[in-house]
């Protein structure tokens, strides 16, 4: 059990890292579109590879959803379609050119939809190395890429997120550290899918910048808050998970959806209270003015 709760903390703050990076570039849907495009990558890096526990076939992966992104940006420039209909296109496509490929040629191999969407947390304990979960290993790896990614790159992201104009009339500078960007959020993606699933993943990357985005008055405040929340939608997960003996990504994406609600209803609340508290007061003010 305190493996589970390590490996799914650490998968929490790599993802609530990159959490405002992926509201701010509009690339919620991005991630849950992902979990599909990412088996057409694991079968054409297993047919290089031969190796399902090489993490040469993450890497793989990785590479070929980023390909996914830039053929949705060929296809806004070229085409002029909206990113909906790129996604639209282009997810399912690939989806099932994964299964295609998948059912011709490697029916008879452990290679299947299983590995990156439903991911289960409690059986990362027995995929060892090192003397710690396989698991660890890779989120912990994806925690020092994108904590590195964010001390390098701060101020230039920054500036592409809140300055920076669409992705097809970037600077080659700016376009370098969006494909940068991208490649931190696919490979933190695809490990998580592996690790924990694809609910669990999307829910700790949409879900804390939900919540964060009410209090931040900047870019640092929404990275630390975001960090927050996710640790706290975890926390308060993997208990109700084990307390309850329920589906710990159910439990996750529940705590995310009912904090969001709550935290929106406060925010609505108290902004009301102090608009009274104005009007009170400007109506008190004007009567001891006519007095």
């Amino acid at each position: 059990m305190p493996e589970i709760c390590l490996v799914f903390l650490l998968c929490a703050i790599a993802t609530g890292m990159l959490s405002p990076y992926v509201y701010y570039r509009n690339c919620s849907m991005s991630i849950d579109a992902l979990s599909h495009t990412s088996l057409l990558g694991i079968v054409l890096s297993f047919s290089f590879i031969k190796d399902l526990s090489s993490p040469l076939l993450i890497l793989g992966t990785g590479v070929f959803a980023l390909f996914t992104f830039y053929c949705i940006e060929l296809l806004q420039e070229k085409l002029r379609w909206k990113r909906e209909e790129s996604l639209g296109f282009l997810f399912p496509f690939f989806f099932a050119l994964g299964i295609l490929l998948l059912s011709l040629y490697y029916r008879n191999v452990h290679l299947d939809t299983d590995m990156v969407l439903m991911g289960n947390p409690f059986l990362i304990p027995f995929q060892r190395s090192l003397g710690m979960p396989v698991a660890f290993w890779k989120m912990l790896f994806c925690l020092l890429l994108n904590t590195a990614f964010l001390l390098i790159s701060y101020r230039p992201m920054k500036k592409l997120l809140f300055e920076g104009e669409e992705a097809g009339q970037m600077s080659k500078s700016q376009r370098r550290l969006h494909y940068a960007l991208l490649f931190c959020i696919v490979i933190t993606s695809i490990s998580s899918f592996d690790t924990v699933g694809g609910i669990l993943t999307i829910s700790l990357f949409v879900a804390p910048i939900a919540v964060a985005r009410l209090y931040s008055r900047n870019l640092r405040d929404c990275i630390l808050y975001s960090i927050a929340f996710a640790l706290l939608h975890a926390v308060l997960a993997l208990i109700l998970s084990f307390r309850f003996n329920i589906s710990l990504s159910g439990c996750c994406a529940f705590v995310g959806m009912l904090d969001g609600l709550v935290q929106q209803y406060m925010k609505k609340t108290k902004r009301k209270g102090a608009a009274i508290g104005y009007f009170h007061k400007a109506k008190n003010l004007q009567f001891k003015n006519i007095a």
